[in-house]
């Protein structure tokens, strides 16, 4: 049964009141028009109080606030021109205002339940609040036809929307997530891309949308070796191994991870600069390292060329060894990319002739 609902904190007189969040998951209707409630009206705003019921206090703190001199950093009000309704839009949540920070490890390989539930919360903000308009961006990004047969928006096309973002396989979901900007309207693109990276730091997951597409996170220095490697390579005699390091690179963020691959390439760019600084091409590495490599570097140098070429030819599916050879893991995959781009600076700063 419904309840009228009245927050704490004074009337209700020219006050605006969103609802959004995690709590659209719990199934709540679209309050009333984002009118400002006014004079002294004893108007309230009727939520679904089965719904209410569970929540925990901190998330009532973030389910409601009042739209009038809060002064509260992360809080943007859309003004008077209607483009949101006049919606108070929480940029900064709760725990980003005050500090707090989860220290689960990042969540990879997976679209987890919130993260699913979440995409409508954006779609709400972003103006697309009927289920039926949800509906045709996450058909449209699935490339699933919408029910015909379904036409009122509750609680018919309401959880259609709900089962759409259960699809699986995980990377299916996120294949689904770069896509949606194709069937928003212009102006909503760029808060989609700010709100989708909000939404996965938020729930702990270890992607992040660069240049409208999904990658994978790393650490700090992982995002660095990269980064030395794109500067090592940039000049034109190595175009081919920055290919095939960048080709290291997308196999490690693709959906779902090549692991395999991404070693393979990791190994044939450091290859590839030493085919192109002794114009041997086509020869090996270890060869190379053998026969090239100056008598005065020393030893362990050299069993670090070594060391990154059997990582490569002794994992499954990687280079030589498609069968009998070590399972990749994603750990070992961005310790070869690494290694790959500590080795190619080496290489191009002290063996270039």
């Amino acid at each position: 049964m419904d309840r009228g609902f009245r927050p704490k904190g004074g009337t209700l007189a020219n006050q605006r009141w969103i609802v959004q969040g995690v709590h659209a998951s719990h199934g709540f209707r679209k309050i009333y028009p984002a009118d400002p409630l006014c004079g002294n009206s004893s108007q309230v705003v009727r939520l679904r109080w089965t719904y209410l019921a569970h929540l925990s206090p901190l998330e009532w703190a973030w389910l409601v606030l009042p739209g009038k001199s809060l002064g509260i950093p992360g809080l943007v009000n859309p003004g008077s021109n209607g483009s949101r309704g006049g919606y108070i839009v929480i940029n900064q949540p709760f725990s980003k205002r005050e500090g707090l920070q989860d220290s689960t490890p990042l969540v990879y390989d997976d679209a987890p339940d919130s993260l699913r539930f979440g995409i409508r919360e954006i779609l709400m903000v972003l103006g697309y609040q009927e289920p039926s308009e949800q509906r045709r961006v996450l058909c449209g990004a699935l490339r699933i036809p919408p029910d015909r047969s379904n036409w009122s928006e509750f609680p018919n096309v309401d959880e259609e929307v709900a089962g759409l973002t259960t699809v699986e396989p995980w990377y299916r979901f996120f294949d689904a997530l770069e896509r949606i900007p194709m069937f928003l309207a212009g102006k909503d693109v760029e808060a989609y891309y700010q709100r989708m990276n909000s939404l996965l730091s938020d729930e702990g997951v270890g992607y992040r949308f660069e240049a409208g597409a999904i990658v994978r996170l790393g650490t700090d220095e992982f995002h660095e070796s990269v980064a030395i490697a794109r500067t090592t390579l940039h000049y034109e005699k190595f175009v081919e191994p920055l290919r095939q390091f960048e080709r290291a690179y997308e196999f490690r963020n693709s959906f779902p991870p090549d692991w395999p691959n991404a070693i393979k390439e990791a190994v044939n760019s450091v290859e590839a600069v030493l085919q192109v600084i002794y114009c041997r091409p086509g020869v090996a590495l270890p060869t190379i390292v053998s026969q090239n490599f100056p008598e005065e570097l020393p030893g362990g140098i050299k069993r670090l060329f070594h060391s990154l070429y059997s990582q490569g030819s002794g994992t499954v599916g990687a280079r030589h060894a498609a069968i009998g050879g070590i399972e990749p893991t994603g750990p070992r995959a961005e310790l070869a990319i690494h290694i790959a781009s500590a080795l190619n600076a080496f290489a191009v700063a002290e063996l270039e002739i």
